[in-house]
């Protein structure tokens, strides 16, 4: 396997996220036990675009989930920021997030209710100690929507939803960004501008974890983890498009050859 090894070993300050042997196991129908992660060891360090690809069902959310303490690992241990979160209770979990850690999911996450601009505001009202880096004029108008401010949710296109969704995370600037599919509701060129406000976010400091099935989004990343068979079967530094398809096809091939 081709891989991009870190000067600095697992573990250490220069990880913004560590999983080590991470093993993620639920109750499936009529209570068999499904794998979706297995010894999972990864270590992402501070300022890294990472790209998490591979087909549905390999595990790519799961990792997400476990690397940004959302659930908890069945075994192994996660460390975010030089916190271990394994050894917090769920309160304390959620207080680590709401200061250190952004998120872009599928479905937006916005309150229905708020404005866009209260949207964006709402992170650092409901979390004293977080304070936005950047003003809501500056970064509406930095993702095109500053003539939406003071529009409700409803009244916006899914491409639209998903940019208020990118304005909140630059606004924070926090720690650690996970970014699920991104790109998933925009078109090229709007698709092309979140890719490099993510790239920003590197630049500037923050870690970003991307999950996606696009391939030309996961070749903007500084790095690409590919997944099969609910673990890590390629670690690709700087990854080509031609590379990176082949690489996938290839866990996918492995994973219908196991069958």
């Amino acid at each position: 396997m081709d891989s991009h090894r870190h000067n600095a070993p697992l573990g250490t300050i220069a990880d913004a996220i560590v999983l080590s042997h991470v093993t993620k196991t639920f109750r499936g129908e009529r209570g068999a036990e499904v794998t979706a992660i297995r010894d999972v060891s990864l270590a992402i360090p501070a300022g890294q675009f990472v790209a998490i690809v591979g087909e549905s069902g390999s595990g790519k959310s799961t990792l997400m989930h476990c690397a940004a303490g959302l659930t908890t690992p069945t075994t192994g241990y996660v460390a975010l920021a030089g916190t271990n979160l394994s050894a917090l209770s769920s309160a304390k979990r959620s207080r680590f997030r709401s200061q250190h850690v952004g998120f872009i999911f599928q479905d937006y996450n916005l309150v229905s209710s708020l404005t866009v601009s209260q949207n964006i505001e709402l992170p650092s009202r409901i979390t004293p100690r977080l304070q936005l880096t950047a003003d809501t004029a500056t970064v509406l108008s930095s993702v095109g929507l500053a003539h939406r401010a003071q529009h409700l949710p409803h009244e916006l296109s899914g491409g639209e939803q998903q940019r208020v969704a990118i304005a909140r995370v630059l606004a924070a600037q926090p720690t650690v960004v996970f970014a699920d599919e991104p790109t998933s509701a925009l078109d090229l060129g709007n698709s092309e501008l979140i890719l490099g406000h993510l790239r920003q976010l590197a630049s500037r400091g923050s870690t970003v974890v991307m999950v996606t099935h696009d391939i030309d989004a996961a070749i903007r990343a500084d790095r690409a983890v590919v997944m099969a068979h609910a673990g890590t079967v390629d670690d690709i530094w700087r990854p080509g498009r031609d590379q990176l398809i082949s690489r996938v096809m290839s866990a996918q091939q492995m994973r219908q050859s196991a069958r």
